[in-house]
């Protein structure tokens, strides 16, 4: 999930590409690890190199000045793999999706998204995007004028890039963040059908 930039901060790594945070390897287990993340995240913003006196944070990281944690959270869903999809005769894409233990939270600048933290219910997993948030907090925005209650939501990722799917009483409606709009070449951010985006995906899969 969410594959972009990596980085080790204590026990964590650099590896750079599009300013996403991964944590790496085992024993980094926190009772809320998604403040963990967080407040690894604030500290790495703002910590030197001795050696290069630059920031161990892509440049595009945001100042973390009165930075905070979203007060909610969003379930994460994957996909099935590649040959289910591709047999799949269903017209739901909430249908075809599986649960999953992690959550994904907005890191907020008063109301503006300036990056985001994925965390399961033991480890940080990834943690940046201030890009990427925004594009996800206008989807997120948009599922959910469309529903009732927020558990009505699905987030998943698609090749690495973010889907939401709203489950109306009209049916399902599907937004599609920029990376998945280029892949699947369908607009980005607009309420699409589930039967037109399952097709893409099917497409792409051939």
């Amino acid at each position: 999930m969410l594959k972009s930039l990596k980085i080790i901060i204590p026990a964590v790594a650099i590896v750079a590409t599009v300013g996403l945070v991964g944590f790496i390897g085992n024993g980094f287990a926190s009772d809320q690890p998604e403040k963990t993340a967080f407040q690894d995240y604030l500290t790495a913003v703002s910590q030197k190199s001795p050696k290069q006196g630059k920031s161990l944070m892509p440049q595009n990281a945001t100042s973390v000045e009165g930075l905070q944690l979203s007060s909610f959270s969003i379930p994460i869903f994957r996909t099935p793999d590649a040959n289910v999809i591709k047999s799949y005769e269903g017209t739901s894409l909430i249908g075809m999706l599986q649960p999953t233990k992690e959550k994904l939270w907005f890191m907020m600048k008063g109301e503006q998204p300036e990056g985001i933290v994925v965390a399961d219910d033991v480890q940080p997993i990834k943690m940046g995007g201030k890009n990427r948030s925004k594009d996800l907090m206008n989807m997120y925005k948009a599922a959910k004028k469309a529903v009732k209650k927020e558990n009505q939501i699905r987030y998943f990722e698609f090749v690495g890039q973010g889907i939401f799917v709203a489950k109306t009483s009209k049916g399902e409606h599907v937004y599609l963040s920029q990376g998945a709009a280029q892949i699947l070449n369908m607009p980005a951010g607009k309420q699409l059908a589930s039967t037109d985006v399952i097709a893409k995906m099917k497409e792409l899969l051939k």
